[in-house]
């Protein structure tokens, strides 16, 4: 029985070996073509009146428009008492206004081509989506209603904090999850940047208040408590 299992073992290593070999190229592969220069894109920007900033790049030929819409304020600005609040107000920003449901959001996108997509990472939330550009303007209407008149529903709320609650415990389970959350509290001891997640405690406290204080009706700006009252980042 031993010698079969050796014999079969190098037979196993004699396959691979045969097949790591590098067969050579066929001989009459064309030649090589001229390497064209990188062409960089034109990029126009425009400040407007509200303090915005837009960048306009081209792509003539290609029948879709993306849209993405960035500000300053993520997860390092958090208030250390509310650790994943820029998260939770990323999952529920598209999930209502005061003119659309979250039913009309979704389809008035999907309409246009699209969908909509809301991202927080430490420094900054972004909205995106990609439309036909032939529905630029309705498409444009949704973004601006998101952004300037998320109602932030009770109910939204408890599924996101529902939902962020299961997926936390289910990270914590994971090694790299905690080799990576004792990490950030070594390398930024006392920084935002040392919070990697929410807590249970946290997503238990955060109310639908919460979030709508981080979007002012003046703009839409992240706020964080502050000695006096609110900090924000205006998107300015």
């Amino acid at each position: 029985m031993k010698s079969i299992l050796v014999a079969i073992c190098a037979l196993f290593l004699a396959a691979s070996a045969h097949a790591q070999k590098e067969q050579p190229l066929p001989k009459d592969l064309p030649a090589y073509g001229p390497q064209n220069p990188l062409q960089a894109p034109d990029v126009k920007t425009v400040k407007l009146e509200n303090g915005l900033t837009v960048w306009f790049v081209s792509r003539p030929g290609f029948p879709k428009v993306a849209f993405s819409i960035s500000v300053d304020g993520g997860l390092a600005a958090d208030p250390s008492d509310r650790p994943g609040l820029s998260e939770l107000f990323a999952k529920v920003l598209g999930q209502g206004t005061t003119n659309r449901s979250a039913k009309q959001i979704a389809e008035e996108i999907q309409a246009a081509g699209g969908d909509l997509s809301i991202l927080c990472t430490r420094d900054r939330t972004s909205v995106t989506t990609n439309v036909l550009s032939s529905k630029t303007d309705a498409a444009l209407s949704v973004l601006a209603d998101v952004l300037e008149n998320a109602s932030f529903p009770e109910s939204e709320v408890a599924v996101a904090k529902k939902n962020a609650s299961d997926k936390l415990r289910q990270n914590e389970a994971q090694p790299s999850f905690q080799a990576n959350r004792a990490l950030a509290r070594v390398m930024f001891p006392g920084n935002p940047y040392s919070v990697v997640s929410p807590t249970q405690e946290s997503l238990a406290q955060m109310t639908a208040s919460d979030l709508r204080a981080c979007r002012p009706n003046a703009g839409w700006r992240r706020c964080t408590p502050a000695t006096g009252g609110w900090r924000c980042w205006s998107r300015s």
